[in-house]
C-alpha cells in the first residue's frame, strides 16, 4: 500500500505539472523563491537586461536566435537561445555552492567570510540538504567530510566529530543549543528530531569552539538552521510537497510545507511524517564472518503484546524490532515592520513512537535472549523561541539578535526479562530556559568586534518504578504492584545552570592576513537530590559542583593570493559534569554505571592547522588540516567501589534488580591526547563532471596508562563522482572505514568490542574473544531528474553490492542493498 500511495503521489505531482506560459521567470531551483538582479546578456556583451524584485525578466530585448547569458553572484551561470525559452515560464537557477560556502554564519555566532574565518568549517547548503534528502538530520552530516555517524537502533544517530562524541559535541539549532543536563557521554541520538525537510542549512564547526558557544563544545559544533518565511514575497502563498519511499525496508517519508507572505510578516507551517521499516542487512560477507549479525530469533513483545518465550526469524538478515515512526512540526512566524527590526517566532515539536534498543534485544545471557522488552518510550521534544534581530546606528549595538527559548524534553526506558512479569520504567522529565544576545560593534572595514552574553537553566524531574504485567493469553491488560525502583537520574531533583560572556575579534591587517581572537568566561553550577528509597550509593542524599572556566582562542589566516590559504588555530575548550555525568544509574553488559560526586570540568587544548590550495578560478581545491588535541581531567568510565554497600560480598559490585553487577563511574582520569589529519578535495573536471572526496585519520589515548580513547576510527573516508545538467544529476560515491583492532577499544565498554565478530574463547578467563570491527566499504548512486521547475523525482540505490558491514561502535548491522523513490513538488 505505501508503495501505491506513492506512485499515487508521483502522478499527482507530475498532472498538475505546467509547462506553458508567455513570460519568464526566475526562481532558486531549492526554495522556489523568486532571484533577484539576474544579469541576462548576449554573446557579445551588446544587449543585456536585469530580473526585477520579483524574479521577471524581460527578454524581449533579443533576438529569437540569440544566445544569451544568466548570471548571478550567488548562482551557477546558465547559457540558452532564446528560441528554447519561448514555451517556458520560470527559469531555475542552482545556487553557487562553491560561492555560498564563503560565508559561514556559525563560528563567531554572526556573519563572516569563510577565507577570515581560520577554524575548519563544513557547510551543508540547501543545495546539499536537496541532493541528499537524508532519512533523518542525523544522517545528513555524514555529507560532512569527517564526521561518522554511530547507531545503536533504527531510531539512531550519534555525531562524531575528531574523535569526541555525545555531549563532547554541541548541537544547535537556529542558535539555541540543544545540550542539556541528561546529555550523555556513550552515544546520543537525539540528532534525529530535527526535521531534515525543515533545514535551510547546516554547518559543521571543528575543533574547540567554547569562546562562542561554551560547554560541551570539545570536539565542535553542528549548529542546524531552518528555513525562514520572508515577508513581501510577490508570491503570496507557496507549497512545497516530499515523498520517499524505501521499497525494500518499507521506509516511508511524507512532508508538506506552507508558505504565506504578506507585506511585512510571513508563515511558515511545515509538517513531516516518517514510517521506518525493519532494517535489512546486506548479504555479502566479504569480511569473512558467516554468522555476525544474524537474528535467528527475535522477540515478539511490545507494550500490549506478551509471549513468554522467542520467535524463530524465517529471514535472519531481517533486523526485527528495528522500526519505528515519527512526526515533525515547525512553525514559523516572521514580523518585520521595516529593514532594521525583525521578529521571529520560531516553533517546533517532534514526537516518535516506542523505539526498540535492538542491541540490547538481542543480547544473550547462558545463550538465551536476556529481554523480551527494551525500548525508548516516546521521544518528545517542543521548543518555543522568540527571536528579536536589528540593526542601528549605536556603535556599540549596531547589530544584534536576542534569542530566547523554553524547551521540554520527554525521555523514557521500558525494560522486561524473559521469564519474569516485571516490567522497569525510568522515565525523565526536563525543562530548559535559555537567553542569548549577540551583538556587533561598529567599526572599520578592517576590524569586527562582536559580543555576547549566555544564559541557561535545567530542570530536571527523574523516576523509576516497577510494574507486574497481568496478562491474559497475549494481551497485556493491566499493570500493577506499582514500587519505586533506583531512577535513572537524582530522583528528588536536578538542577543545571551557566552563565557566560564572551568576546570576538577579527582584525584584517591588510588584503592577506586575519587575526582572531576570542575570550569567554562561563559559570556552572550543578544541584541534585536522591530520594531515600532511589539511593544505590549510602553516602549519597544531595550533591552541588560548582565551576569557572576561561576559554580563549587565538586564529591566524594568511592568503598569499587568491589560490591559497593557510589557516592556524590555538583554543581551549571545556565541558562541566553535567547532571547525566555525575549521577545516572545505568546497567550494560554487566557493568553498572553509578552516581560520582566528585566529578571535576574536563578541559580540552588544541592546535589546528589548515591549508586550502584552489584552482580554475576557485572552482577546484585541495585542502589539508591537522589537528592535536590535550584533554586535562579527562572524564571516562572506570571501575568504581561502593564501600558501604552490603548488597553483594565485594566493594566492586552491587545487587541491582536482581542481577549482581560490576560498578563503574566516571571519573576524572588525567590527560589524553588525540591527534588527526584529514584530506579533503573536489575537482571540476569539466562543466557537468566533478570528482571529490575525503579521507581522515584519528588516534587517542590516556597519556599515563596508555589506554585507549573511545568513539575514535581509525581511518574512515568516501569519494564521489557528480554528473549534472539543467535536467540531470547524479552521484556515484564509494564510502569505506579502515579496521578496528580489539586492543584499540576502550575499556569502558562505550565502543562495543561485543557488537564485533566472536572468534574463540579465551582459555584463561573463559569469556568471548573477538576480532574487532573489519573493515569495510560500499557503493551507493543517486539519481535526480528536474521534470520541470515544480517537479523533481529521483531513486537513490544505497549499497549497490548488498555489503554486510557495521559502522564503528554500532549495535546495529547497516542497510543492504535498496532502491529509494523520491518525489519533490512545489507550486
Amino acid at each position: 500500500m505505501k508503495f501505491i500511495h506513492s506512485l499515487l503521489l508521483l502522478f499527482f505531482g507530475l498532472w498538475f505539472v505546467d509547462l506553458s506560459g508567455q513570460s519568464l521567470r526566475i526562481i532558486d531551483a531549492i526554495t522556489g523563491y523568486p532571484v533577484q538582479d539576474v544579469i541576462a546578456y548576449d554573446t557579445q556583451a551588446k544587449v543585456n537586461t536585469t530580473s526585477d524584485i520579483n524574479g521577471h525578466i524581460d527578454l524581449s530585448v533579443f533576438s529569437p536566435e540569440d544566445q544569451v547569458h544568466f548570471e548571478h553572484i550567488g548562482y551557477e551561470s546558465l547559457l540558452f537561445r532564446i528560441s528554447e525559452l519561448q514555451s517556458s515560464t520560470q527559469l531555475a537557477l542552482y545556487p553557487d555552492t562553491q560561492r555560498l560556502g564563503e560565508i559561514v554564519l556559525s563560528v563567531s555566532r554572526t556573519r563572516d567570510e569563510k577565507k577570515r574565518v581560520s577554524k575548519q568549517v563544513a557547510i551543508l547548503s540547501d543545495r546539499d540538504i536537496a541532493s541528499v534528502v537524508p532519512n533523518t538530520s542525523a544522517e545528513l552530516l555524514r555529507e560532512a567530510p569527517g564526521v561518522r555517524v554511530q547507531q545503536s537502533q533504527g531510531g539512531g544517530g550519534s555525531p562524531v566529530i575528531r574523535g569526541f562524541e555525545a555531549n563532547r559535541i554541541l548541537l544547535v539549532v537556529d542558535g539555541v543549543r540543544m545540550n542539556n543536563a541528561i546529555y550523555r557521554s556513550g552515544h546520543l541520538h537525539n540528532a534525529i528530531s530535527i526535521d531534515p525537510f525543515s533545514l535551510s542549512r547546516a554547518e559543521v564547526i571543528y575543533g574547540p569552539s567554547s569562546v562562542g558557544y561554551g560547554s560541551d563544545a570539545l570536539g565542535g559544533v553542528v549548529h542546524y538552521f531552518t528555513k525562514e518565511p520572508r515577508p513581501g514575497d510577490a508570491q503570496p502563498w507557496r507549497f512545497f510537497i516530499a515523498n520517499n519511499y524505501d521499497t525494500r525496508h518499507e521506509h516511508t517519508i511524507n512532508h508538506i510545507d506552507i508558505t504565506h507572505s504578506k507585506d511585512n510578516w510571513a508563515s511558515l507551517t511545515s509538517m513531516s511524517y516518517s514510517f521506518f521499516g525493519d532494517i535489512y542487512m546486506g548479504r555479502k560477507r566479504n569480511h569473512g564472518y558467516t554468522d555476525w549479525g544474524l537474528v535467528p530469533e527475535f522477540s515478539k513483545n511490545n507494550r500490549d503484546f506478551y509471549q513468554d518465550q522467542d520467535s524463530a526469524n524465517p529471514n535472519p538478515n531481517r533486523q526485527r524490532n528495528t522500526g519505528y515512526d515519527q512526526i515533525d512540526l515547525m512553525q514559523k512566524f516572521v514580523f518585520q515592520p521595516n529593514p532594521e527590526n525583525k521578529w521571529v517566532l520560531n516553533l517546533q515539536y517532534s514526537s516518535s513512537s516506542d523505539i526498540p534498543r535492538f542491541d540490547k534485544l538481542v543480547e544473550r545471557r547462558d545463550g538465551e535472549l536476556r529481554y523480551a522488552t527494551w525500548f525508548y518510550g516516546p521521544q518528545k521534544r517542543l521548543l518555543i523561541s522568540p527571536k528579536y534581530s536589528f540593526t542601528s546606528d549605536k556603535k556599540w549595538l549596531r547589530e544584534g539578535v536576542i534569542t530566547l527559548a523554553y524547551q521540554q524534553l520527554e525521555e523514557s526506558r521500558v525494560q522486561r526479562k524473559f521469564g519474569s512479569l516485571l516490567r522497569e520504567n525510568q522515565i525523565e522529565d526536563l525543562d530548559v530556559f535559555s537567553a542569548n544576545a549577540d551583538f556587533n560593534v561598529a567599526l572599520d572595514q578592517s576590524k569586527k568586534l562582536a559580543y555576547g552574553f549566555e544564559f541557561t537553566h535545567n530542570e530536571l524531574q527523574s523516576i523509576g518504578f516497577s510494574q507486574n504485567l497481568v496478562v491474559e493469553g497475549n494481551d497485556v491488560v493491566d499493570l500493577v504492584n506499582y514500587m519505586l525502583i533506583p531512577s535513572r537520574y537524582p530522583s528528588k531533583s536536578g538542577f543545571y545552570t551557566t552563565m557566560a560572556a564572551y568576546i570576538d575579534y577579527k582584525l584584517n591587517l591588510d588584503q592577506k592576513n586575519t587575526i582572531n581572537a576570542g575570550v569567554r568566561i562561563t559559570n556552572t553550577r550543578l544541584k541534585a537530590a536522591w530520594n531515600e528509597q532511589a539511593l544505590i550509593d549510602a553516602r549519597l542524599g544531595k550533591t552541588t559542583n560548582r565551576s569557572n572556566a576561561l576559554n580563549l582562542s587565538l586564529g591566524y589566516v594568511f592568503r598569499p593570493n587568491d589560490l591559497w590559504e593557510l589557516r592556524s588555530v590555538l583554543a581551549s575548550g571545556f565541558r562541566a559534569p553535567n547532571i547525566d555525568d555525575m549521577g545516572k544509574i545505568r546497567e550494560k553488559q554487566g557493568k553498572l554505571t553509578v552516581p560520582n560526586p566528585f566529578l571535576k570540568p574536563e578541559y580540552a587544548y588544541t592546535a589546528d592547522f589548515g591549508v586550502s590550495r584552489y584552482f580554475d578560478q576557485r572552482t577546484s581545491f585541495v585542502q589539508l588540516n591537522l589537528f592535536y588535541t590535550l584533554l586535562y581531567n579527562y572524564i571516562a568510565r572506570q571501575p568504581y567501589m561502593l564501600p558501604f554497600d552490603d548488597s553483594s560480598s565485594s566493594f566492586e559490585t552491587v545487587t541491582h534488580l536482581g542481577d549482581e553487577l560490576e560498578t563503574w563511574a566516571n571519573t576524572n582520569v588525567g590527560e589524553a591526547t588525540l591527534r588527526g589529519a584529514s584530506l579533503q578535495w573536489n575537482t571540476k573536471v569539466n562543466k557537468n563532471l566533478t570528482y571529490g572526496g575525503h579521507v581522515n585519520y584519528t588516534y587517542g589515548i590516556t597519556r599515563e596508562d596508555q589506554i585507549p580513547v573511545p568513539s575514535i576510527l581509525p581511518w574512515q573516508g568516501t569519494q564521489h563522482i557528480s554528473i549534472s545538467n539543467r535536467r540531470l544529476n547524479g552521484q556515484l560515491s564509494f564510502v569505506f572505514a579502515g579496521q578496528k583492532l580489539p586492543e584499540d577499544y576502550s575499556n569502558g565498554g562505550e565502543d562495543g568490542l561485543e557488537e564485533t565478530p566472536v572468534i574463540g574463547v579465551s582459555s584463561e578467563t573463559g569469556e568471548n574473544e573477538y576480532a574487532g570491527t573489519p573493515s569495510w566499504n560500499r557503493f551507493d548512486f543517486r539519481l535526480t531528474y528536474n521534470v520541470n521547475t515544480n517537479t523533481k523525482v529521483g531513486a537513490d540505490l544505497h549499497n549497490l553490492f548488498d555489503v554486510h558491514y557495521k559502522e564503528f561502535a554500532s549495535g546495529i548491522s547497516a542497510p543492504g542493498r535498496s532502491l529509494r523513490l523520491r518525489l519533490q513538488y512545489r507550486f
